[in-house]
């Protein structure tokens, strides 16, 4: 199976912390700042939070997703075209943070826990 790694942020947590999107920013052509945007899966929740950056790695999937309206019928592009993208994942995630990343809060009940009385 073919493997990614993804240098970008997680700019949102779902499925009980088990899946994270990464928005990675890089430099288009005509140097403008374009966004690529990935869904990395975990085993487990993660510790970090929105706003961690780093490298995201694993298995490599993508799956076309066809649009659609909310009351279900084909959404169409800019051109009147039926619209479809491409969802790329990562599975089984390995997240090795950067000096950028925000380190999670501790919840005063874990400082109470850890004091030494």
């Amino acid at each position: 199976m073919a493997r990614i790694e993804v240098t970008g942020t997680a700019t949102r947590l779902f499925f009980q912390d088990k899946g994270v999107e990464v928005t990675e920013f890089a430099k288009g052509k005509d140097g403008a700042t374009i966004t690529r945007k990935y869904t990395a899966w975990f085993e487990a929740p993660v510790s970090f939070r929105e706003g961690a950056e780093g490298t995201f790695s694993g298995s490599l999937s993508a799956t076309i997703d066809k649009w659609t309206n909310a009351d279900g019928s084909v959404k169409l592009d800019r051109e009147g075209n039926p619209g479809q993208s491409v969802k790329v994942s990562i599975n089984g995630t390995v997240f090795t943070p950067s000096n950028n990343t925000p380190q999670p809060i501790q919840s005063a009940t874990q400082i109470i826990d850890e004091m030494p009385f």
